[in-house]
């Protein structure tokens, strides 16, 4: 690919987006939000720039806007190419702008950049925008790309991938997750890489310290093992039609789309719903079975309740957050489906993460979690796990350090 046709395609991708808008409300909004910004930073204001694709790496990216915050009170501006990432931010404190990102044309990029006029860029784990790059590379602003994870399936490191090759040459450092990624850039001739691990889990430790008290569910399950079945899609809680008959246990499902819980939950159903806790007896909270957690933000909270936790999308639509039940140190199951996120093949490859392939395997290892486990072998995984939060944590003050020690070298040079 050249840069002609790199304009031609992104040229192509605009109109495709022009005409899906007729039938997609993502579309939609992906235009009218371009179209209607305006950029409000005053001049000479020189924020530190991230860019994310969308709420997950948004994600990622807080902890290290969270530290800069507090370390160097700097201004931060956010851009996002997702509009459900946008609507996210909304009310976070701690950005003082967020804009979508423009299309990656020279006029559009150079527009951009010149009205934010960022100090650095950080673009967070998978964002690679050639014109970009090429122009902050050009106007000498230092440019980061932070929790990367590269594949060797990636366009990067096949024969016809030189054109991105060239994209990845205008990365002043890269921040990636694991040794891997530091041996295949090193493949393609590309040094500038320290293995920092994943920013999100120091994010999800930090938030399994803070206290959570919620005497509704602690009076829901009792006694009882409790399975917390987390972003889970209709075909997952297909998978688990037998151990919801045969297993005795509480049920916390929190449905990745808040409107099949309106499928899920059926008259005669042993079902109390979360965000009506309060008119239950208690005997109706008692007696349930299921808990469906029928609101946002819950989750990641949810999971320090759970003796085996299920997180969803593994079987078909894309496995969803790992981490978030690994800051418990619980028992994690997933789908086979799982290779394109690094902490889950690291939690499979460990064995503190167990894959399974169809209803009878999960039925089995839900069964040995609950009630076959030996002390032994819950010891075994729990030293697992904490091996890998210890070798894995602390990925946001490392990239905070590389980036302001190479600052001030440049700063004194």
């Amino acid at each position: 690919m050249s840069e002609i046709l790199y304009r031609f395609v992104i040229a192509l991708y605009g109109c495709l987006l022009y005409v899906s808008a007729f039938f997609s409300q993502k579309a939609r909004q992906f235009i009218k939000g371009r179209k209607q910004q305006q950029i409000t930073i005053p001049p000479n204001t020189k924020p530190i720039w991230f860019h994310v694709a969308s709420q997950g790496e948004f994600q990622q990216a807080l902890p290290l806007i969270d530290k800069i915050k507090k370390e160097q009170g700097s201004t931060i501006c956010v851009s996002f190419f997702s509009p459900s990432g946008y609507r996210y931010a909304e009310k976070n404190s701690l950005i003082d702008y967020r804009y979508y990102l423009p299309l990656d044309t020279p006029g559009n990029v150079r527009r951009f950049v010149e009205q934010i006029q960022p100090k650095m860029a950080i673009f967070v784990k998978y964002e690679y925008w050639y014109f970009y790059f090429k122009y902050l590379a050009q106007k000498k602003i230092p440019l980061y790309v932070i929790s990367a994870h590269f594949r060797d399936t990636q366009a990067f490191f096949k024969p016809y991938g030189f054109f991105m090759r060239k994209t990845l040459g205008f990365v002043d450092h890269f921040f990636v997750q694991t040794q891997q990624s530091i041996d295949l850039l090193s493949r393609i001739g590309i040094s500038n890489a320290s293995a920092c691990g994943d920013t999100r889990l120091d994010q999800v430790l930090d938030l399994s310290k803070q206290a959570f008290i919620d005497d509704f569910i602690s009076a829901f399950i009792g006694q009882n093992p409790c399975i917390v079945l987390g972003s889970s899609w209709p075909l997952d809680l297909q998978m688990f039609e037998p151990i919801f008959q045969d297993i005795k246990a509480k049920f916390i499902i929190a449905p990745h789309r808040l409107e099949d819980v309106n499928l899920a939950v059926q008259p005669g159903v042993r079902s109390v719903l979360y965000s009506q806790k309060n008119s239950y007896s208690k005997d109706q909270i008692v007696q349930a079975k299921y808990l469906w957690v029928d609101q946002m933000g819950l989750l990641s909270k949810l999971y320090r309740f759970a003796d085996v936790v299920y997180v969803g999308g593994g079987f078909k639509t894309g496995l969803h957050n790992v981490l978030e039940p690994l800051a418990y140190k619980k028992p994690i199951i997933i789908g086979p489906y799982f290779n394109k996120f690094q902490e889950a093949v690291s939690g499979v490859e460990a064995q503190f993460i167990f894959s399974v392939a169809n209803k009878e395997e999960l039925f089995n290892k839900m069964q040995f979690f609950l009630f076959k486990c030996s002390e032994a072998q819950h010891n075994d995984r729990l030293q697992k796990t904490e091996e890998y939060i210890s070798q894995n944590s602390q990925s946001t003050q490392k990239i905070y350090a590389l980036i302001f020690d190479k600052k001030r070298q440049n700063d004194h040079a």
